[in-house]
């Protein structure tokens, strides 16, 4: 494998996770087919690296503002 990625980007976390959900589920009488498992982790993976985008910029926007509201000088 190459690279690394945190957990809540990866397919394999989600479908695992949905998989556990659909198996909950249907331990209360609710019917999950495998088509709706593998859109709900997809949905799962969107939602998280959405996420993971706005944390992102919400980080970057939050230091800019900090520095330029700052009045001390940074040191070391």
């Amino acid at each position: 494998m190459e690279g690394a990625k945190p957990w809540w980007q990866s397919a394999g976390v989600w479908g695992s996770v949905a998989a556990v959900a659909a198996g909950l589920l249907h331990l209360f009488g609710y019917t999950v087919s495998a088509a709706d498992q593998a859109q709900l982790a997809q949905s799962f993976t969107n939602i998280a690296n959405g996420i993971s985008i706005f944390a992102g910029i919400g980080g970057g926007l939050l230091a800019l503002w900090g520095r330029i509201r700052a009045t001390k000088v940074v040191t070391r």
